[in-house]
C-alpha cells in the first residue's frame, strides 16, 4: 500500500473545461476526495450548465486557458502544492514495473491522487518545480524511456507545480503555453521532472479533437509557434523547437530543452548529465527490444517476424546453396539467381502499364461513333 507523503488538503486542485459539463460527474466517478476540493475553471457562457451539473458556485470561475492557468496558481499561494489538470482527461495509466506483467500493452489505471503524491515525492527529493506524466498512451515508447527525465516537455493536461512557482502562462502562446511554460521553467530552473512509467489518457490529443477544434484552430497554432520560436530560439540555444512531421505544420516538439537549460542554467544540467550517466540505460535493467516484439505479435495475432540479421543470414545461405548445386551439376561455378532468357520480358510494372493502356484503348474505340456500312453494288454505281 502506497503511503502518501502529502494529504489531499495540502494540494490546491484545479480543472480547466470547456463545454463539457459532464467532465463533473467524470471526475467524481475517478476521485471523490479531488472532486470535493478542486476549482472549476470553465469558459465564457458555461457558468450556469457547470452548475447545473453540481458545482458549487464559490468554487467555479469562468475565463479563458491562460488566465485559468494562471488564476489557479495565484490561488494555491496558501498551500504548498498546486495540482492543474485538464477536464477531458480520462485516466493515468500505470507501466507494470515486471515485464512478465505485460499482456494488454496499456497498463492498469492508477489513482489519480495516487499519481499526484508519487510526483511530489520526486519533486522533494530532486529539489525541482513542476513536474508532469507521460503526454500520451504510447505505450511502447514511454516503456523505453527511463523512469525520469528532467529536460523533456510537460502537457499542461496534467502538471503538479509548487506554490511558489514564478512561471506563469502567456496569453500569445497559446494554444501552445504548456510548451511556453516548460521553456520557462528550463531556463528559470535547469529541470522540470517527468514521469514516463505513467501515461496520460486525454481523448483530444488526437487530430481535429478537443474543445477548441474547428475553424481558426489552425491560424491560432501557427502564430503560437511562430511565437514560441521568437522568444526561445534566440536565447543562444539554437533551434529549440521541430516540426513534427507525423501530425503536420501546427505541431511541434521541444528537442532542445537540454540545449535551452545548459544555455540558461549550466550548473543544474551538469548535475542532471551526472545522475542520468549513472542510472541503467534501459527500464528495466535489459535489453527489453525482442520482448517488445513478442508482445506485440501477441496483441496483433501474428507470429513474430524473424530479425532483419537473420532474413539475410538465410538470403546468403540459399544463395550458396544455389551456387553449390548448379556446380555440382554442370562442372562450373553459375551465377546466382534465375536463368534469364534471351528476350528480356517486361517488368511486372511495365506489364501493368501496358494492360491500363489496351484497356484505355478499348474504352476510347467502344466510344467513337459506328461508321454506316455501304454495300458494294452503291460503290459501283457511284
Amino acid at each position: 500500500m502506497y503511503k502518501m507523503p502529502c494529504p489531499a488538503k495540502q494540494i490546491c486542485f484545479y480543472v480547466l473545461s470547456k463545454d463539457d459539463p459532464g467532465s463533473v460527474a467524470a471526475l467524481q466517478a475517478k476521485s471523490s476526495i479531488i472532486a470535493e476540493r478542486c476549482i472549476w475553471y470553465v469558459g465564457q457562457g458555461n457558468r450556469k450548465a457547470y452548475l447545473d451539473a453540481g458545482v458549487p458556485a464559490k468554487r467555479l470561475r469562468v475565463g479563458n486557458w491562460t488566465n485559468s492557468g494562471n488564476g489557479g496558481l495565484d490561488v494555491a499561494c496558501n498551500k504548498p502544492w498546486a495540482c492543474m489538470m485538464s477536464a477531458d482527461m480520462r485516466g493515468i495509466n500505470c507501466l507494470p514495473s515486471d515485464p512478465s506483467a505485460w499482456r494488454t500493452m496499456r497498463g492498469s489505471e492508477c489513482n489519480v491522487l495516487t499519481v499526484v503524491n508519487k510526483l511530489i515525492d520526486v519533486l522533494k527529493q530532486t529539489g525541482a518545480s513542476i513536474g508532469g506524466i507521460y503526454p500520451n498512451l504510447n505505450v511502447e515508447e514511454a516503456m523505453r524511456s527511463p523512469a525520469l527525465s528532467f529536460l523533456n516537455f510537460l502537457t499542461g493536461d496534467f502538471l503538479v507545480m509548487r506554490s511558489t512557482l514564478v512561471c506563469r502562462f502567456q496569453r500569445e502562446m497559446f494554444p501552445k503555453g504548456d510548451f511556453g511554460m516548460t521553456c520557462s521553467a528550463l531556463a528559470t530552473y535547469g529541470c522540470v521532472i517527468r514521469m514516463n512509467h505513467f501515461c496520460l489518457n486525454c481523448p483530444h490529443h488526437e487530430p481535429g479533437k478537443g474543445a477548441d477544434a474547428g475553424a481558426g484552430r489552425d491560424a491560432r497554432d501557427l502564430a503560437a509557434i511562430e511565437h514560441l520560436r521568437q522568444a526561445w530560439s534566440d536565447k543562444g540555444a539554437g533551434s529549440v523547437f521541430r516540426e513534427n512531421h507525423r501530425r503536420g505544420k501546427t505541431e511541434i516538439v521541444l528537442h532542445g530543452g537540454r540545449c535551452l537549460a545548459k544555455f540558461c542554467r549550466p550548473d543544474i544540467v551538469e548535475k542532471v548529465n551526472a545522475f542520468e550517466k549513472a542510472s541503467p540505460r534501459h527500464v528495466f535493467g535489459e535489453d527489453v527490444q525482442d520482448f517488445l516484439a513478442n508482445v506485440r505479435a501477441q496483441v496483433n495475432g501474428c507470429p513474430r517476424t524473424p530479425s532483419r540479421a537473420a532474413s539475410n543470414n538465410s538470403i546468403h545461405e540459399r544463395r550458396r546453396k544455389r551456387q553449390t548445386r548448379g556446380q555440382k551439376l554442370l562442372g562450373k561455378k553459375r551465377k546466382a539467381g534465375r536463368r534469364r532468357s534471351a528476350v528480356e520480358a517486361p517488368s511486372g510494372t511495365r506489364r501493368n502499364h501496358l494492360c491500363a493502356a489496351r484497356k484505355a484503348l478499348k474504352r476510347a474505340l467502344a466510344k467513337r461513333p459506328a461508321k454506316p456500312v455501304v454495300s458494294l453494288a452503291k460503290k459501283l454505281k457511284t
